[in-house]
């Protein structure tokens, strides 16, 4: 599940939370289709957390967030306001996203 922590001043970090049965069904399913990416699975800016489901994933990156590790277990993005150019940014019919309050002034995106 792709991710980000915003704080309120538009700083970014983002993420990619998946758990380890999730990584073998990819790597499975790769390594059926005859890729070489069966063998191994990287990510820029993975985290791997151990139970699945939105809420838990969301706890692990409150967690995070509260004691400030987001900084260096998450790659730091540009401000919020640079991600979308004029009229490219997705209704809610292409995307759901989930919102989760976090301290320290954040918000993580899940989606």
């Amino acid at each position: 599940m792709d991710m980000w922590v915003i704080r309120d001043d538009g700083e970014r970090w983002s993420g990619t939370v998946a758990t380890l049965d999730e990584l073998h069904r990819v790597m499975d399913r790769r390594r059926q289709a005859g890729g070489p990416e069966g063998n191994y699975w990287w990510c820029w800016d993975g985290l791997i957390v151990r139970d699945p489901g939105v809420l838990s994933m969301a706890k692990v990156v409150d967690g995070i967030v509260a004691s400030g590790e987001h900084e260096t277990a998450f790659p730091h993005i540009d401000p919020e306001e640079d991600i979308w150019a004029e009229g490219t940014r997705p209704d809610h019919a292409e995307r759901q996203w989930y919102h989760m309050c976090c301290t320290r002034n954040s918000r993580a995106h899940l989606r």
